[in-house]
């Protein structure tokens, strides 16, 4: 008897846990032939990206539906990239996801160069390629029901701070020299 409580107890628990679930599609090509979402992503150069090395995408959201975009919090999916060329490249097909909430989230997929830093934040901030896609808001599903689309999302390019050239920085020191010959004649001046 006592065996079948736990076990009726932990079926009963199981299923309010998974109500406090929502799933996604964490792809950026979905529906036939891509009609529902079709959000290629470019690299720097404006190249689709193609492979599994080195960019990744993650899911950033809130269930804060009017919150900042610099308060999204990132699902820690890190989806490589397809290796296809299907429909020109440039998708990541991430499968059904779940996360800890039901209902709208804000969310935002980011991408970013592996090599420069596990999270977007480091290889952002290491002067790797990052960039990110437009806030859309999703209504997440209860499981066993078709994971959520991310209708809406449209494609991004990514970029790169870019590093200042050595013209720039001769630029800069030769237009401080004449404060710095002025400031050792005053020393010798006095």
């Amino acid at each position: 008897m006592k065996a079948l409580l736990i076990l009726v107890s932990c079926i009963v628990v199981g299923r309010f846990e998974g109500h406090c679930q929502g799933t996604i599609a964490f792809s950026n090509l979905a529906g036939p032939g891509g009609s529902s979402v079709d959000a290629p992503v470019t690299n720097a150069a404006g190249e689709r990206i193609i492979g599994a090395a080195p960019y990744v995408a993650d899911l950033f959201w809130s269930g804060e539906t009017n919150t900042s975009i610099d308060s999204l919090s990132g699902s820690g999916f890190n989806q490589s990239f397809s290796t296809t060329t299907l429909y020109g490249g440039g998708y990541f097909f991430g499968g059904s996801k779940t996360l800890p909430t039901t209902g709208w989230i804000l969310a935002q997929v980011r991408v970013w160069d592996a090599t420069y830093g596990a999270t977007y934040a480091q290889a952002r901030d290491n002067g790797g390629e990052y960039g990110f896609s437009n806030p859309i808001l999703v209504l997440l599903r209860i499981p066993l029901n078709p994971p959520a689309e991310l209708t809406g999302l449209g494609g991004f390019q990514l970029e790169r701070i870019p590093e200042p050239s050595s013209l720039a920085f001769a630029v800069i020191g030769g237009s401080l020299l004449p404060f710095y010959f002025r400031s050792c004649v005053r020393r010798k001046v006095r």
